[in-house]
């Protein structure tokens, strides 16, 4: 390409406006304590049967119990990776597992054969286990139950109709999208999901605590 060519093209390209940019027909003075963002439609990009916010313990073991049971589920997690606390939060330690059931029970047995998990010098497994298999775990779990997993995506508010969630909406690197479920998993850790439908919190010590409206 010859240098003119190029300098043509890229005029062109600083010509176009960016996508995802907010251009208000007002714009706002730059000490303005707010701005205004024009509405726009929001596209539906995916709609499943659940829908879990949230990719920690509680909200994997959640999708998996609806995915196995054939329900189409869609997992939103805010970080790259499956686990919560137990991974990006570098916790590294199962926390109340021993003697439990079910979908803890299998992560731990899966794990041990991953050799993700700590052995005392007699061979017995402890409650540490490596981060990065925990992640692969819990990855593989979900891929083999069918559950859609968006990494990378934040919950931004919720969608609600006739006193019913209808969607969750996110934000991630493919822009302001809209996910519909029949049915909602507030797994985010700080019931954010729920704040964001509406409903009523507390936050506080017992005693002190303030209450949303």
């Amino acid at each position: 390409m010859k240098r003119r060519e190029f300098i043509q093209l890229g005029g062109l390209a600083v010509a176009l406006p960016a996508v995802g940019v907010t251009q208000p027909n007002a714009q706002p003075a730059v000490g303005a304590t707010t701005v205004r963002e024009p509405a726009r439609d929001i596209p539906v990009a995916e709609r499943a049967d659940v829908v879990v916010c949230g990719g920690g313990p509680a909200g994997v073991a959640a999708a998996l119990s609806a995915a196995r049971r054939k329900a189409r589920t869609v997992l939103i997690e805010q970080n790259g990776c499956l686990g919560g606390i137990w991974t990006s939060g570098l916790l590294a330690w199962l926390l109340d597992a021993d003697n439990k059931k079910g979908v803890m029970a299998e992560l731990a047995k899966r794990l041990r054969s991953a050799g993700g998990r700590s052995l005392t010098a007699g061979g017995k497994p402890t409650n540490a286990y490596d981060v990065e298999a925990m992640k692969v775990v819990l990855e593989a779990l979900c891929e083999e139950a069918s559950v859609a997993v968006r990494y990378h995506t934040r919950v931004a508010a919720a969608v609600v109709s006739g006193g019913r969630v209808t969607h969750a909406v996110t934000e991630s690197k493919s822009g302001r999208e809209a996910v519909a479920g029949s049915v909602f998993v507030d797994a985010t850790g700080d019931g954010d999901f729920g704040a964001q439908a509406g409903c009523g919190f507390d936050f506080g010590q017992p005693g002190r605590a303030s209450h949303s409206p």
